[in-house]
This record gives structure tokens, C-alpha cells and sequence, in this order.
């Protein structure tokens, strides 16, 4: 390209700029929007253009306010901004309510610049309305389960505030609330998590609006059925509006229900157990609570002298189980029941009977035991015989039998809690029976006895027989003392062998001889009679009660030592009638005529010596022979001693006078011959006085007959014949 064609292309451009310059348009680049303010406050509607050609002027409800920008005649508006910038805001102060409607601003139109209006906007005024309040009492009375209506109200405000209705637990909204009916909508709480939560409650709500001079004020009414769980909650009217921002006004009113009984029924002391006491609680709330009457139910049958709150059961069984049992509550208002079924737990018990079962070798064999309990009872499979458990279950199979297979089982039935229960099943296998016998018993005559033969097998013996050494045993013969009787036992039966008054020819060997179909089977038994310490092992070995046995043996000890006692006492009166009681002029002398018991009696004189020779000693008895020819001592004369002041045993002298120096001397061949002192008065006890130096002893006189020794048994064996046997005790 040329120079030339370049210049002559930026002329063309800035020509076209220039023409361009002269021909713009005036415009509004920036209008008013919609715009909320507040009673009193400052409000600035705003208005920018370029290019201003014409006048700039605010249009309000189409009425022009001027286009001075102090607008005279609007004391409380005025257009400010910048001029160079062509800034024409409406600026609005102490805002009222007439200041409520639709602005525009307007550009005038001037020669080929049109003239311009901006998009409407709308200045709403807000006025904060009064806050909600009841128009009815501000105290509810009303009956759960009917239909309750309120009514409360906000005046005074722009726009016209929402209303809706909660039940709250306290007078302040908070989260805890129940929502009626459309409320939560209505309000706009949808978007507020904070007070979306609580349930809502069926209602129909009715708000009217009234407006007065331009401020608005709205009627709610609401109608809902309250429950019981709602008495002494707070029916709350909610006020939301613009001017509260997210907060809400409230007002309300704590509502006071009366309601029918509330009823439940609980178990007091936890769990129900067989034969044991329960406590059930009827749990009763009602409004009002004086005319509350209790009834109690079991089964359909009124309890009638249980009135109060709670039920005792005692001893409860396993019958009562799923028994319903049922608490009535009524007050003025209504009657309310609750029900509970009683879940008692109790021990296990079989509901089958026990099974005796026979089978073929080779056979399958089926048991079962069944057996109810609460929980269910656990069964176990026992032998007897065996410790470990062969089944658990109901059922219990034996596939292809085998005789050692045999005998008794059991099921255990096991509640926990409880004792354990068995239930015994027997298994025969067939073939002959079998009899049990002891070898060996004992019988006392004169007695009743009875032995038992214990058969078993399958099938049952149909024959038993008695023998009685080597011959069937006929008790038609025997009188009636003897009887055979045939009982029936799980394994089979018993034959009882009765006797009634056991004779001597009742003694001897017996034979039970009992047979079925596959053979027969016999045991004997030898009766003999009982002796004393047999009868006592057998208490011990049968009974076991050792305490028993040697009760009897010290009761036996007791009178065998009371026997004794009596025969001491007998022979002690046999000799009694012996004693002789001899009286003189001056001193008694009892004597006493006893028998030496085995030479070993040693008299108070015979235990020592005096200290030396002018000692006296004085003792109260001696042992003399008894004369031969006077063996009762009926003719003893008459001693000389005489009672007089002194020493208590003094001897008179015809010669000296009375000696305080005599003594007894002791008989011939005693053991205290050797205390005689010389010089002393010595008497006997004759009366004969002798001297110490002269003493002549006593004759030695041979064995005479006695009434100790009449029956020919020497009371002494010959080793204690060293003196004469028969003495007499001579008491002073």
C-alpha cells in the first residue's frame, strides 16, 4: 500500500468520529430499584445519565416533583449526586407511609433527543407491628380429646405480619415445639433449619388482615385436638415480619387439660419366677387425679379387694403363665385399661409318659421325651449306669440294638434356675425273664416279715411260683399267716412273700421260680432267724443310723447300771438288819456288822503312829473278831465307860479314877497291833481294861459262817485270808 492511500484512509475515520460526535443521544444508564425502608428513616432512590440534552425530573405515581434539584416543593426530597457525572438521585428523608408507591425518573425530550423514563421501582415502607397477643384468656381449660379454639392478633403493621401457631414445653419459642397445621410454612421456616425441627399436629388456622390508614393488622384463629401429653404446655402464637429480621414475636398461653387415665402396667421386682411373689405397678396418669378409681383383673375375673396402684401375686405357677392380667383406671373423664401378659418362668416338666420299650436284637428303637418349661427346657440322653451323656434333643435312636444295649434310660430335663427333672424309659430286649433274689435273710419269730423276688424281662412273666425247701410253697395250709401278691414295677414285677407271725417251720431255703414264653428263671433265699447282734449289724448296714444304735446300746448301759444300783442297794438292807444299837449306864456304842470287801479296808486308825509315846489318840471305830459262840453279839455286856466333864473320850477306873489315857485297842492280828504305847490303859471292846505291858491279844478264832458267807462263796479269794474274813465295825 501507498502512502497515499493510507491518509486518505485516516481522514475518512477521523471525519466519521467527528459526525459521530455530533449526532450521540441522551440516555438513563442507571434507574431505581425496588427499595424497603423503614418508618423514619433516609431513603435514596438513585438516577444516573449521559449525554443530558434535556431536564432530569422523579415521577412519583406518575406525577411529576420538578426539576429543580431541590424540589421546593417536597420539603423532604431532594436530588443529589454528582452533576458532572449526571447523578440525579432521589433522596427521601424521615420516611412515612405516604412515601409508600411506584418512582420513575424521566428524561425531558429536547429537539431530536427523545426524552427517556426509567423502569418503576417501588419504595415499600415497613412498620414494625405490635407484638402478638391472646384474644381469649390467658389461661387455657379444656379436655384432652376435644376440640380446643384460640385466637390471638398483631396490629399496626406494614406490610400485614404472618402468623402461626406451635405448642412449646416453655412461654419462649424454641426448638421443643410441635407445629399446627401449615405453620411452619406460612412463617417461611422452611429454610431455617434452626426452627424446622418438632412434629406437627393436625389443625385448621383462619387469619384475616384489616387495613387502617395504611398499617394492617391480622386475626389468627386456630382449632386442633389436643392431647394429654399436652397439659401444662404453652399454646404459642408466632408473629414473623421484615422488620423482625430472623427473630419472631410470641405470645402465650399454658394450657390446663383435663384427661382420661393414662395407663401402664410394669413388673416391680423384674423378672417372674415359679413360686415366687411378683409386684405388678399400674402406672396411672390422670387430670384430675381425686376421683381416680383402680380396678384389678386376672383372667377376665375381677379382683375385687385390690384397689390401689399395685398388685401382689404370690406364689406364682406355672398355670398363671400367659394369663393376662389387666389395671382399669377412671376418672371423671374416662376409663383407661392396660394389659400385660404374664411371661413367668418356670421349671421343666414332661408332658409324655415314660416308655418301656421291647425289641429284637437287630431292631431300630425310638425314644422321645418331651417337656415343657419356660425357656425351654434343654434334654440331655443318659444310661444309668453311664456318666456320659449319649443325645440331646426330644428323640433318641438306638439303630440296630444289641442285648448289653439293655436297661434304664433317662432324659434330663434342665430349666436354668430350676431343678433338673428326669423321666426314666426302660429298653427290654425279649427273651426269658430274669429273678433277683438276696441269698440271705433274717426274721425274728413271733413277728411279720416279707421278702420281695424281683422279676424283670420282656415279655412279662406269665407264671410264679414258691418253694419252700424243695416243695411248692401252699399257703392255703399255712392258716392265713402267709400271702403272695404280684405288683407291677417299671421293669416288670415283684412277687411279695408275706409271713404274719413267723414260726419256726417258717425257717429254711425258698426258690422263685418265674417263666415267659422264651424261658424260665429261679433264685433262692435261705430265712433264718435273728439274733440280737446280727438284728444290730443289720440296723447299721441297712439303715446306716449309727446315732440310733448306740442310743439303743446306753439306753441297755443305763439299765443294766440301774439293775446293778438295785441289788447294791438290796444287799446293803440285807445287812442293815444286822446293825444293833447298845445303850449303858454312860455312852452309846453303835455296831455295825459289815463284811471286809476284798482285805483291802483301812480304817482312820490304821493310817499312821503317834508323834510319840504320852500322845493319846483317840479313834472313832475298830475291827474285832466276832466270837463264835456270840456271832450276832447279843450278849456283850455293858461297856464301863462313863460321860463326864473332860476329854470327850475318857475311861473310868475303879482303882485310879477316870483315865483320859485310854483307847480302843485293836483287834487281833490288825494292821495297827504295833501303836499300843506301854503305860497306857487299854480296854476292849469288851469293857476288859488291860496294861500296855500286859496286853493279851485276842485269840485267833477260825472262819465262822456269816450271813456274807452263808450262800457258800467266800466274800475273799484265798490270797486275802490273812485275817478273819467276817469283822464287825464298831462305831464309837
Amino acid at each position: 500500500m501507498g502512502p497515499g492511500i493510507f491518509f486518505w484512509r485516516l481522514q475518512c475515520l477521523l471525519l466519521s468520529l467527528i459526525l459521530c460526535s455530533t449526532t450521540a443521544h441522551q440516555r438513563i444508564v442507571r434507574g431505581p430499584e425496588d427499595t424497603v425502608g423503614s418508618l423514619h428513616s433516609t431513603v435514596i432512590l438513585r438516577c444516573q445519565v449521559e449525554d443530558q440534552k434535556g431536564a432530569v425530573q422523579w415521577v412519583k405515581n406518575d406525577f411529576g416533583l420538578g426539576t429543580d434539584r431541590a424540589l421546593p416543593d417536597y420539603r423532604r426530597y431532594s436530588m443529589v449526586g454528582r452533576v458532572n457525572e449526571g447523578e440525579y438521585h432521589l433522596k427521601i428523608e424521615n420516611v412515612t407511609l405516604e412515601d409508600d408507591d411506584i418512582y420513575e425518573c424521566q428524561l425531558e425530550q429536547v429537539l431530536d433527543n427523545a426524552g427517556q423514563r426509567s423502569t418503576p421501582a417501588r419504595l415499600s415502607v415497613h412498620v414494625e407491628p405490635q407484638a402478638p397477643r391472646m384474644i381469649s384468656a390467658q389461661h387455657v381449660s379444656a379436655v384432652a380429646g376435644m376440640e380446643l379454639r384460640h385466637s390471638c392478633t398483631s396490629v399496626g403493621g406494614r406490610p400485614a405480619p404472618k402468623l402461626g401457631w406451635v405448642i412449646s414445653d416453655s412461654p419462649q419459642f424454641s426448638n421443643n415445639v410441635t407445629w399446627l397445621g401449615d405453620s411452619r410454612t406460612r412463617l417461611s421456616f422452611s429454610q431455617d433449619s434452626r426452627k424446622t425441627s418438632g412434629a406437627s399436629l393436625q389443625a385448621r388456622i383462619i387469619n384475616a388482615n384489616q387495613e387502617n390508614s395504611r398499617l394492617f393488622s391480622v386475626f389468627s384463629n386456630v382449632s386442633f385436638i389436643p392431647k394429654a401429653d399436652y397439659d401444662g404446655k404453652y399454646l404459642m402464637c408466632i408473629a414473623r415480619h421484615e422488620t423482625y429480621g430472623k427473630e419472631v414475636r410470641s405470645a402465650a398461653v399454658r394450657m390446663d387439660l383435663k384427661f382420661a387415665p393414662r395407663v401402664s402396667l410394669s413388673v416391680v421386682n423384674g423378672e417372674m419366677k415359679e413360686g415366687e411373689d411378683v409386684v405388678l405397678l399400674c402406672n396411672v396418669d390422670a387430670k384430675p387425679i381425686s376421683t381416680l378409681r383402680i380396678s384389678w383383673f386376672h383372667k377376665g375375673n375381677h379382683i375385687r379387694d385390690k384397689t390401689t396402684d399395685s398388685l401382689v401375686m404370690r406364689d406364682l405357677r406355672m398355670i398363671d403363665h400367659g394369663s393376662e392380667v389387666v389395671c382399669s383406671a377412671s376418672n371423671q373423664i374416662g376409663t383407661t385399661t392396660a394389659s400385660m401378659i404374664l411371661n413367668i418362668t418356670y421349671g421343666p416338666r414332661f408332658v409324655n409318659e415314660p416308655q418301656n420299650i421291647e425289641a429284637l436284637p437287630g431292631e431300630s428303637v425310638h425314644m422321645s421325651c418331651h417337656a415343657t418349661g419356660n425357656p425351654t427346657p434343654e434334654i440331655v440322653w443318659y444310661k444309668v449306669g453311664q456318666n456320659s451323656p449319649l443325645s440331646k434333643g426330644e428323640n433318641f435312636t438306638i439303630v440296630s440294638v444289641h442285648k448289653y444295649q439293655a436297661g434304664e434310660y433317662y432324659c434330663l430335663a434342665s430349666v436354668p434356675g430350676f431343678q433338673q427333672v428326669n423321666q426314666s424309659n426302660y429298653l427290654f430286649i425279649r427273651g426269658p425273664p430274669s429273678v433277683r433274689l438276696p441269698p440271705v435273710l433274717y426274721a425274728n419269730k413271733k413277728e411279720d416279715f416279707q421278702f420281695h423276688c424281683d422279676i424283670s424281662g420282656r415279655p412279662l412273666a406269665h407264671e410264679v411260683v414258691w418253694w419252700h425247701n424243695g416243695k411248692v410253697l401252699d399257703t392255703a395250709s399255712l392258716e392265713g399267716r402267709v400271702e403272695i401278691k404280684q405288683i407291677p414295677t417299671p421293669t416288670g414285677m415283684q412277687s411279695q412273700l408275706s409271713f404274719h407271725n413267723i414260726e419256726d417251720m417258717d425257717f429254711g431255703v425258698y426258690n422263685c421260680s418265674a417263666a415267659n414264653p422264651f424261658g424260665s428263671k429261679s433264685e433262692s433265699v435261705e430265712l433264718r432267724e435273728q439274733s440280737v447282734g446280727r438284728t444290730i449289724s443289720r440296723m447299721i448296714s441297712e439303715t446306716g443310723n449309727y446315732v440310733m444304735v448306740a442310743g439303743i446300746l446306753f439306753i441297755l448301759a443305763v439299765a443294766s447300771l440301774i439293775c446293778l444300783g438295785c441289788l447294791c442297794c438290796m444287799c446293803r438292807k440285807r445287812c442293815m438288819r444286822r446293825t444293833k444299837k447298845i445303850s449303858g449306864d454312860h455312852a452309846d456304842v453303835t455296831i455295825k456288822c459289815e463284811a471286809l470287801d476284798g482285805g483291802q479296808f483301812y480304817p482312820e486308825m490304821y493310817s499312821g503312829s503317834p508323834s510319840n509315846p504320852d500322845d493319846v489318840t483317840i479313834y472313832s471305830k475298830d475291827y474285832i473278831a466276832i466270837p463264835q459262840n456270840n456271832p450276832d453279839l447279843d450278849y456283850l455286856p455293858p461297856p464301863t465307860f462313863q460321860s463326864v466333864n473332860g476329854s470327850p473320850y475318857q475311861y473310868y477306873n475303879p482303882s485310879t479314877g477316870f483315865e483320859s489315857t485310854v483307847r480302843i485297842e485293836p483287834s487281833h492280828d490288825s494292821f495297827a497291833s504295833n501303836l499300843s504305847t506301854s503305860g497306857t490303859i487299854i480296854s476292849d471292846a469288851y469293857g476288859n481294861m488291860y496294861s500296855s505291858d500286859k496286853l493279851a491279844p485276842l485269840e485267833p478264832l477260825t472262819e465262822v459262817a456269816t450271813p456274807d458267807t452263808e450262800s457258800g462263796t467266800p466274800l475273799l479269794g484265798p490270797l486275802h485270808h490273812d485275817r478273819p474274813t467276817s469283822r464287825t465295825s464298831t462305831h464309837v
